[in-house]
Formats: C-alpha cells, structure tokens, sequence
C-alpha cells in the first residue's frame, strides 16, 4: 500500500567512495508493473519466513499479478489468481526465472521464485514493458 520511492542512486547509480550501479532496468519495469497492473484487491502469502507472496486481483482491463520475495533459497508458492482465468499463461516480467507458469482449473497457479531474488508475474499477453 502507499507510493512508492525510488531514490536517485537506484535509478541512476552513484560513483564514488560509495558506488553503486544503476538498476534502471530493472526499476523501470518495477514501476511499469506498479503503474498499470498492480489494481484491485491484494492478497498477502505470508505464511514462510523467507518467502513471501502476494497478488494484486487485476481489473477488467488487466488481469491478476503474483508476486514473490525470497531472502533465502530458491522457493515456490501457489497463489489464487481466480478460475475465470484458467489457462491463462504467466511470465516472469524481472526475467529472474525463465520458465512459464500455468493458471489452472481451480484458479491457482505455482509460481517459482529464485534463490534470494524477486519474480513479479504477468499475464504473457500484457502490453506494455
């Protein structure tokens, strides 16, 4: 919830004593996901101490989103996407994990995340980044 803050040495990087690169890519397509597909309900999996989920419930314009966190080692998690998109097929907008993932009949879907990584899934036919 809330809005959120990029800082300046993020997005651009910082030279220096304290250097730091620039992760523009990657925020570029964090905010793209912010700004267009993270709308209705959302739903926390909170429930392992190194992984966590959630998924924003989508709108009629745009579908679900998942994401996950994980502080530790590589991990999956089944997460609630709703059965009127069964079938729907999911991509991992960070490219952090390279497979696809499967809505199926029941309306879940396990989504895998990478040891200490983040993966924010996306409907594969979303226009945009």
């Amino acid at each position: 919830a809330g809005l959120p803050c990029v800082f300046y040495g993020d997005y651009y990087g910082i030279d220096g004593k304290f250097a730091q690169e620039s992760f523009q890519e990657v925020l570029d397509r964090l905010l793209w996901v912010r700004k267009d597909l993270a709308y209705g309900e959302q739903t926390d999996y909170f429930d392992d101490p190194n992984c966590i989920g959630w998924t924003h419930s989508g709108t009629e314009e745009s579908a679900p989103i998942a994401c996950l966190v994980s502080n530790n080692q590589a991990a999956t998690k089944v997460m609630e996407i709703g059965s009127s998109y069964a079938g729907l097929t999911y991509y991992d907008v960070l490219e952090n994990c390279s497979e696809t993932v499967q809505v199926q009949e029941d309306g879940t879907a396990e989504f895998p995340v990478a040891e200490r990584s983040v993966s924010v899934w996306v409907a594969q036919d979303t226009e945009g980044q």
